[in-house]
C-alpha cells in the first residue's frame, strides 16, 4: 500500500497568527483539508494518516474523519519535527507498504507529483522532491564573497520510500538521531529527485493570500 502521512504538529509560530497554520481557514476550509483532499482525490494514495499535537487530535478526528475515507488514523505527535516523524514510523511496520511523508501545511501538492513519488519507488529505493533554487548564492573564502552559478536544488516534500528501508536505517542507527537528522539517510538513496512545485508551503502571510487569490 501507499500511505501518505500528514505532518501536521507544528504551532505556526512564523505566521504568527492565533492557530497553527493546517487549522485556518482559507476558500472555507482548513488548510489541512486541502492537503488532505489532494491525497484523497490520488488514485495512488491507499490510506492517510494525520500525525497533530495531542491537544488537536479530537479536533483532527472531528474535521477530517467523516469526510475521508482513507483517512484511517489520527496520531499523537509532538513538540519537535522528528517526534512526529516517529510516532507515524511506529505506526506502520509492514514491510510491504511504502511511505510518502508530507507537509500538511503543503496543500498544492499535485496529482503528478504524486504519481511520480509512487512511479519512481518502483525502480528507486527512495524518492525526494526538489525544486530549483531561485535565491542568490554566496559562496565566501578568504577571497572574500563571490556568486555561484552552478545548478542548486531545494528539497520539499513529499518524501517517499519503503518501509522496509526506513526501519532498516532505524535498525542500523541511534533511533531518534535517525530521524531528528530529517531522514539524510533515505535521501542519500534518493534518485531520481522529482521536479516540485515552487508553491508548495505556507509559511508565511503572503502565501496565504496569493493563495486566496488564485
Amino acid at each position: 500500500m501507499n500511505i501518505a502521512i500528514l505532518l501536521a504538529a507544528g504551532s505556526g509560530t512564523r505566521l504568527g497568527a492565533s492557530l497553527p497554520k493546517q487549522f485556518l481557514e482559507v476558500c472555507g476550509k482548513t488548510i489541512l483539508e486541502h492537503t488532505v483532499e489532494a491525497f484523497e482525490s490520488s488514485d495512488d494514495i491507499d490510506e492517510i494518516a494525520i500525525v497533530t499535537r495531542e491537544d488537536y487530535v479530537e479536533k483532527v478526528s472531528e474535521l477530517i474523519g467523516e469526510h475521508h475515507p482513507k483517512l484511517k488514523r489520527v496520531l499523537m505527535g509532538g513538540k519537535e519535527r522528528y517526534q512526529s516523524s516517529i510516532a507515524a514510523i511506529e505506526a506502520y511496520t509492514n514491510d510491504e507498504d511504502n511511505i510518502m511523508i508530507h507537509d500538511a501545511v503543503r496543500p498544492m501538492v499535485s496529482k503528478r507529483i504524486i504519481r511520480d513519488c509512487v512511479e519512481a519507488l518502483k525502480k528507486y529505493d527512495a524518492v525526494d522532491v526538489a525544486v530549483p533554487a531561485t535565491d542568490t548564492i554566496l559562496q565566501v573564502d578568504e577571497n572574500g564573497p563571490s556568486v555561484r552559478y552552478d545548478r542548486r536544488l531545494r528539497s520539499c516534500a513529499p518524501l517517499h520510500a519503503r518501509s522496509s528501508d526506513i526501519h532498516r536505517g532505524r535498525r542500523e542507527h541511534e533511533y531518534q538521531d535517525y530521524v531528528q537528522r530529517g531522514h539524510k539517510d533515505i535521501r542519500k538513496l534518493s534518485e531520481p529527485l522529482i521536479c516540485g512545485s515552487f508553491f508548495c508551503r505556507l509559511s508565511e502571510k503572503y502565501y496565504i493570500c496569493s493563495l486566496l487569490c488564485i
